[in-house]
């Protein structure tokens, strides 16, 4: 399920992972907030080097579960 707005318009944007993201967050038994996982301006990273690459300075942790779709 993805859901995405522009602007400020009331509305909040959700996206519901499938697979390791969603077996995680079923096993944290916990709320989870994330940012995105590039910056601003920048494509979506598919693959953990490609966050890597573009926030590995500013991340403590970057949890592998594979390439997405």
């Amino acid at each position: 399920m993805s859901c995405r707005t522009s602007g400020y318009s009331g509305s909040a944007a959700v996206r519901a992972p499938r697979g390791f993201a969603h077996e995680l967050i079923l096993r944290l038994d916990l709320p989870l907030a994330v940012p995105s996982a590039n910056r601003s301006g920048r494509i979506s990273p598919t693959r953990a080097e490609h966050v890597l690459a573009d926030l590995g300075d500013r991340l403590p942790l970057i949890v592998d579960g594979g390439p997405t779709e």
